[in-house]
């Protein structure tokens, strides 16, 4: 009868063990990060795009990153005018949370 009560109760330790807190580790997925870098990526893409493309700031070279819809934007420019056409264009562009300039004067 002992052996009986035994195998009866295996079950149910089981299942105590397992709900009491037993969990398995979550699984990271790289696929959402690789996401999230590609967005960055096109969005410095597009920022640097219509900065081309505009007929002040194209005449000028810059470089841009993203993270998080946050865009850095590097580069010189001859006066203020163009520094603040930059953050203008860089600002209307879909996505731009906010812009972070690292623009310089010209020397």
């Amino acid at each position: 009868m002992k052996c009986i009560m035994t195998i009866l109760m295996i079950p149910f330790l089981v299942f105590i063990i397992l709900s009491s807190g037993c969990r398995t580790a979550p699984v990271y997925d790289h696929t959402t990060e690789r996401n999230v870098e590609r967005a960055d990526h096109q969005l410095a893409v597009n920022v640097l795009n219509r900065l081309r493309d505009d007929d002040i700031t194209g005449r000028h070279t810059f470089s841009a990153t993203a993270e998080n819809g946050v865009v850095t934007v590097y580069g010189s420019v001859p006066d203020q005018s163009v520094r603040m056409r930059v953050k203008g264009v860089v600002e209307g562009t879909p996505g731009v949370e906010s812009m972070v300039d690292r623009l310089h004067p010209q020397r």
